[in-house]
């Protein structure tokens, strides 16, 4: 009986795994700066970019809360890719991503005051990792 069980344990161990285990799992997945910086650039620069469209809206005295809500998602998922990136960074992306949520709460909320506050921190935590970066806020917190 115990040499049964002993074959048994040892077929279970040394047999592969299952099949959906051995596909990547898109939760592990890890992002290069090269896939970083060109997410960083589409959701941060032009006219058409998540932050122009967060600022011009949030400067309405109505925002577009659909708008908005869709703008954030592209936040959310840059700081999931910096959770994710491959090599050793020295900055922690932590600011970052607790401010891309809490701008998604306010969005969700439809709470203009912090939505705007939840923005103004999300741009200030880009410094923790482009120190030499200029950045410029006026009174409402953002840059345009």
């Amino acid at each position: 009986m115990r040499t049964v069980f002993l074959a048994v344990l040892l077929l279970f161990v040394a047999s592969p795994s299952v099949p959906s285990q051995q596909k990547s799992d898109p939760e592990k997945k890890t992002y290069s700066n090269k896939e970083i910086r060109k997410a960083m650039t589409k959701a941060h620069r032009g006219e058409k970019s998540a932050h122009s469209l967060v600022v011009d809206e949030l400067l309405k005295n109505s925002p577009d809360w659909k708008q908005l809500g869709e703008s954030s998602k592209a936040f959310v998922g840059l700081g999931e890719m910096f959770n994710r990136r491959e090599g050793f960074s020295s900055t922690s992306p932590k600011l970052y991503i607790d401010s891309a949520a809490e701008f998604t709460i306010a969005v969700n909320a439809k709470d203009q005051t912090s939505a705007k506050k939840a923005f103004a921190n999300l741009r200030k935590s880009c410094a923790a990792c482009h120190r030499d970066t200029p950045i410029e806020f006026t009174k409402e917190g953002y840059v345009k």
